[in-house]
């Protein structure tokens, strides 16, 4: 029988070698390489194909990150941090390109999702919630960073978050967010900063403080097919070529404004372009507080004022009516039509070659052989102050040495002419 004293060592010895194994689950016991048949614990590099056991957590600072092109399958279980700041549940870096993170629940961290410098990495069928500071309202529900490019985000579920739902920010290039819903965060659901090329696709938004989409200083955005309910769509500051097509936004519009703080001094939104769709709101469908270049292409607009104009703001509406205009300032709206017309004569047959030319002596087009022309017509000039409403000017027909005059909205389908 061994000493007591021998005994009470091998006991503390024991208790000290088995700590870390037990405490590895609920908290980061140093970072270390996991996944495969290897279990992962919070803070862990998952460096092989892996399926969460169980939950995870709480994390004091990470849950887990991603080595290149392996897949974390979170079998449906949570990672749970513990509010610390500057904590991850999931970072994919520039390590980790080529990963795939699905199918797993976070929350209680700053960021729930981190992409930073990843590319080719695909996020899927998670959700993500209750990640941020609620009181300073700081940290997103998923955070693509760091020039991250060519990353898919699809079927998530992004909501109740404490600053943003899915924050797509600096450089970050080529990004798409598919069928998703996010909804209720606290400032905006979906946010682009200062990036290029980055698209928001068939999803459902809901709610959101500020806005449910925010557009600032980024380039090439493509928002299309989604349905946006009680918040709308901002475009602020630098923003340019932003394509706004075939949503379906209720309760509120679109509202396009410069901005003048930071190191830019004033920038001021152009070539915007809101495509197809539907806008159902009782304010304006469309706020241009200062913008240029906006085109309105088949859009339907259902509101109080179908779009508000102020300070210089210019917009060229195609195939939509705006019947009621709201003057703020300074604005100018041009509306066309596009038409499809066929020339004939007296007889009813075709006639080609006719050109049509515009007030100001430009040939707008010609038609074919077989009396065919289809082109776009300015058929209202709406003036702020005022509104004022100038018809279109008078269009010319020439056929050979023939010529006559039409108005602009009567081109359209069969058009006699006198043969040459």
């Amino acid at each position: 029988m061994r000493p007591l004293w021998i005994q009470r060592q091998l006991s503390i010895l024991f208790f000290l070698t088995s700590l870390p194994v037990f405490l590895s689950f609920p908290i980061d016991a140093g970072a270390r390489d996991c996944g495969g048949r290897r279990i992962c614990r919070c803070g862990d590099r998952v460096v092989e194909d892996y399926e969460l056991v169980g939950s995870l957590g709480p994390c004091k600072k990470r849950g887990l990150v991603l080595g290149p092109g392996v897949t974390l399958d979170g079998g449906g279980h949570t990672i749970r941090g513990s509010r610390t700041k500057s904590s991850a549940g999931v970072m994919l870096n520039e390590n980790s390109n080529g990963s795939r993170l699905k199918n797993v629940i976070i929350t209680g961290f700053e960021r729930g999702v981190r992409l930073a410098g990843v590319s080719g990495a695909r996020v899927e069928g998670i959700e993500s919630h209750g990640n941020g500071d609620p009181v300073a309202h700081k940290g997103y529900g998923i955070d693509v960073a760091r020039a991250a490019s060519n990353n898919v985000i699809e079927n998530v579920h992004v909501h109740h978050n404490a600053d943003e739902g899915i924050h797509i920010g600096h450089e970050a290039r080529n990004n798409r967010v598919l069928s998703s819903r996010v909804e209720n965060n606290y400032r905006e659901n979906v946010y682009f900063l200062e990036n290029f090329g980055n698209s928001l696709e068939g999803s459902t938004l809901r709610g959101g403080g500020a806005s449910s989409v925010f557009v600032k200083h980024a380039q090439d955005v493509r928002i299309i097919g989604n349905q946006i309910e009680e918040r709308g769509i901002q475009v602020r500051g630098e923003s340019r070529n932003v394509l706004i097509k075939d949503n379906q936004l209720t309760g509120s519009g679109v509202t396009v404004q410069p901005y003048s703080k930071g190191p830019r001094g004033k920038t001021v939104p152009r070539d915007i372009t809101l495509s197809g769709g539907t806008i159902k709101a009782e304010a304006a469908c469309l706020r241009l507080l200062e913008a240029s270049n906006v085109r309105l292409e088949a859009a339907g607009l259902d509101c109080r004022r179908s779009i508000q104009l102020q300070a210089g703001s210019d917009a060229t509406a195609i195939d939509t009516e705006l019947p009621r205009v709201d003057c703020r300032g300074m604005g100018l709206a041009r509306r066309e039509n596009g038409m499809k017309v066929r020339f004939v004569n007296g007889e009813g047959e075709a006639v080609g070659g006719v050109r049509v030319i515009d007030s100001d002596g430009k040939t707008l087009g010609t038609a074919g052989p077989d009396g065919r022309w289809e082109g776009r017509v300015l058929v209202e000039t709406i003036r702020c102050p005022g509104p004022t409403r100038v018809p279109g000017r008078v269009l010319t027909l020439a056929s050979g040495s023939e010529r006559q005059t039409i108005e602009p909205e009567a081109l359209n389908g069969d058009v006699a002419i006198a043969a040459p």
